[in-house]
């Protein structure tokens, strides 16, 4: 009876740590989805940084420090849609696959677990039959 208890803590001790990396990469993946919306926000809002064309109406010093302004802006922004979120939707990937290993050997480890567990209480039936029929046996014989 005492090691099917302690098979059935550790199943059951399983399935909850299960459940938290299911948690985690279930949040990991919504993250992941806010993040791309983002990005993919960006990457067409991005586009009204560099209008409207100035032409030919705006010229001088102030047109051409606005303009550079305007890129930079665009830059800066650029590489924070293209490379710095990239980063970001990687670090997360990487995070998933981890926790999904992680998972799926703790599934393994706790399927084993209830595999036991089930052996053990066949055995354990198989005693107590065993049991009750050399008890039987004794009332009959002595």
């Amino acid at each position: 009876m005492e090691l099917t208890d302690s098979l059935k803590a550790a199943h059951d001790a399983a399935s909850s740590a299960i459940a938290n990396f299911d948690e985690q990469i279930a949040r990991l993946k919504a993250a992941k989805t806010d993040i791309n919306r983002e990005k993919d926000t960006g990457l067409t809002e991005i586009k009204a940084i560099l209008e409207p064309d100035l032409g030919k109406s705006w010229t001088g010093e102030r047109s051409e420090s606005f303009e550079k302004a305007r890129k930079k802006a665009h830059t800066a922004i650029s590489n924070i849609l293209n490379d710095d979120y990239d980063q970001y939707i990687s670090e997360i990937e990487s995070k998933i696959t981890w926790l999904e290993i992680e998972r799926n050997a703790l599934a393994a480890a706790n399927a084993a677990a209830a595999a036991a567990e089930k052996l053990v209480e066949k055995g354990e039936k198989t005693l107590e039959e065993v049991g009750h029929f050399i008890n039987d046996f004794r009332k009959k014989v002595f």
